[in-house]
């Protein structure tokens, strides 16, 4: 059981910073107004690959 619990924790923690660094990724580290906004249609910032 206690590892179960770890396995829960572990995965719910590495959800949490992946969910950070993409906000990040998509509030910080794309320049403001290029963001791509999908209601709108994609800008040209979102056909550059970020990696």
């Amino acid at each position: 059981m206690t590892d179960d619990v770890r396995n829960i924790v572990l995965g719910v923690v590495a959800a949490g910073i992946s969910a950070t660094l993409g906000w990040f990724g998509r509030t910080c580290l794309v320049p403001d107004g290029e963001a791509a906004d999908p209601a709108h249609g994609a800008t040209r910032a979102a056909a550059v690959p970020l990696i």
